[in-house]
């Protein structure tokens, strides 16, 4: 079993400057996905990751997925700050906002159960430009049977099942991330403890 938590975020730009009329999220989703990438590829090792369920024309809506059995009370959007600042300095977003420090304003902040997952992500696969985009961090949550929050001193029993699952993802991700190097090394072990199988 993986246990994870699963944050619902939607963002819209904080004290709006005379620029923001320029700036519709439908048309700037590949600055968008680019942000969200580079923030996977950076957080995959520490088992966070982002994926863009629907860009409206003044919104973006997001899931927060962070791979772990516990996760702090004071959760907030901090946790993606570095796809926010990428936005801002990278990508020049500064001059949408009057804000010097906040770009975004959260209207949405809230973990959701599985049924809504499930629910969400299949709306995203209606959607093919965001689909393809996003399709492994997608495919993978679509594997997973089960969201769980559990307690402090968690015991993970892992089924057969759930090994399917990881090694799928390792596979998938074996080139992203800083542990990229890991993976790979991981999976050769794997591959000369199955040979005698074969």
């Amino acid at each position: 079993m993986v246990f994870i938590n699963v944050i619902k975020i939607v963002l819209k730009v904080k004290s709006p400057s005379l620029n923001v009329n320029e700036l519709d999220f439908t048309e700037k989703s590949d600055e968008i996905l680019d942000a969200v990438n580079i923030f996977n590829d950076k957080f995959r090792d520490w088992s966070k990751r982002i994926i863009i369920t629907q860009l409206t024309k003044r919104a973006m809506h997001l899931l927060m997925v962070l791979e772990k059995a516990n996760v702090s009370e004071n959760l907030s959007v901090r946790e993606i700050r570095s796809f926010i600042q990428y936005l801002r300095n990278d990508k020049g977003w500064s001059i949408y906002t009057r804000e010097k420090n906040k770009m975004f304003e959260t209207v949405e902040f809230y973990k959701i159960d599985t049924d809504a997952l499930i629910s969400i992500l299949d709306k995203v696969k209606s959607n093919q430009d965001l689909y393809e985009a996003q399709k492994v961090d997608i495919d993978f949550m679509n594997e997973l049977e089960t969201i769980k929050v559990i307690g402090d001193n968690p015991i993970v029993e892992m089924d057969d099942e759930d090994m399917i699952t990881v090694l799928k993802y390792l596979i998938k991700t074996k080139d992203k991330g800083v542990k990229s190097g890991e993976k790979a090394e991981d999976i050769s072990k794997m591959k000369l403890i199955l040979s005698k199988w074969l």
